[in-house]
Order: C-alpha cells, then structure tokens, then sequence
C-alpha cells in the first residue's frame, strides 16, 4: 500500500469485551471514557472501510476482511452530540446542563469574591494564620488564629492538631457556597440522565462494535 503512494488509515485497538458486557445490562449507564471508546472504534472503522472500499480491486485480500461492514456515521455523530473531545459532557448537550453550569459559573464567581472581601478584611485585623486559608469539605475556609474565632461569623470546620488555629467558613458564603453544592448536584443528575439516555440509543449497535472491533483485530 505504501508503495503506491496510499496511506492506510491508523489502527487504534479498543478493549471492547467490558463496554459490551454493559451495554447490554438493561438500564445501565456507560461512562463517559467508554463512549470516547466506542467513537473511536467506529471511526476507525469507517475510515478503514472507505479506504478499502476504494480500493477494492487492487486489495482484494484487505478487501475481504470487511466483510460486509458497512460505514456508520450516526454512532459517532450521537456521541459527539454529548461528549466532547476530552470526555466530558457538553454544555450543549441540554438546554438544562447549559443553565446549570451557567448558574454554577456566576455562584462560584460570587463565592470567591465574597471569601475574597472576608479574607481581606481579617488579614488587615491580624486575626489569620500566616497560611490564612484552606479547604474543608470542598469549601474554602479562613485560617483564623484560635483567639479570635469568636469574632468571625461563619461556621466552624475543623481546627489543627495543635488547637492554634481554627478554620472557618465565612458566614458570607454559606448561603452562596450551599447553593453551589445543590447545583453541582443538579449537574451530576442531568450528566447521569444525559449518558443513560446515550447508552440506550447506542445499544443497538452491539453487534456491530463487535464487528467493528474483530475487523481492526484482524488487519492491525
């Protein structure tokens, strides 16, 4: 093939006996990583099968091996109607993910700019750590010196082994910061009906992964 100036498309291999085996589970939900998988397969497989079709008279031996596999463009299209590139699910991917992820962006903004201003105002009264902040339980927290944890409103996370330092969830943020934590899961509830939903539609295809993936087996 190479001497004749052609260039045979890549062969990526996917491992598709654990995708298969759960795709056919009846409400079962594939992972995001498993549908970058299957649209890689699949578009391996209909550039191999183009290729071959082609170039049918002068490989008749390639040629063979398809089989009667014929080219898919509707899987890879369904997935990336959902998952990008990276593996993750799109924002485009429903007008209600869109807004979630939206409301997510404005609430985070507005948590940091408000621990921002208490951060800024306890350093200035001497009352922070030298460290003044850390995380608990996926929230930003001051790092207030023990002395003074009375004087901060806000609620009480954690303190250090020594007792020295106490740290504290400004009570600016926790209206803001516990409706962050409502939208992040609202987001996993929509992400999870958005790849149920997926696998369902591809489930279909069973047959044909399997295909796919004894075909490129075959020539890799």
């Amino acid at each position: 093939i190479l001497t004749n100036g052609y260039f045979f498309p890549p062969i990526r291999g996917v491992e598709m006996s654990r995708i298969s085996e759960r795709i056919l589970i009846k409400g079962s939900v594939l992972e995001e990583s498993m549908f970058v998988d299957i649209r890689s397969l699949v578009d391996t497989a209909n550039k191999v099968i183009e290729f071959l079709e082609g170039k049918k008279h002068s490989y008749t031996a390639l040629h063979r091996v398809i089989g009667k596999s014929e080219v898919n463009k509707e899987i890879v299209e369904m997935i990336s109607e959902i998952i990008s590139e990276d593996g993750i699910v799109k924002s485009s991917a429903s007008k209600d993910l869109e807004r979630i992820r939206q409301q997510l962006t404005n609430k985070r903004n507005t948590s940091r700019r408000l621990f921002d201003q208490a951060l800024k105002k306890y350093r200035k009264e001497g009352w922070l750590a030298d460290f003044q902040e850390s995380i608990a339980n996926e929230r930003r927290v001051l790092a207030v010196l023990s002395e003074y944890k009375r004087k901060v409103p806000g609620i009480i996370h954690f303190s250090s082994d020594s007792g020295k330092t106490t740290f504290i969830e400004p009570g600016s943020n926790i209206e803001v910061n516990n409706e962050i934590a409502s939208l992040i899961e609202e987001e996993k509830r929509e992400i999870y009906r958005l790849l149920k939903t997926l696998t369902a539609q591809i489930a279909p295809f069973h047959d044909l992964l399997l295909q796919y993936e004894k075909m490129l087996a075959v020539l890799d």
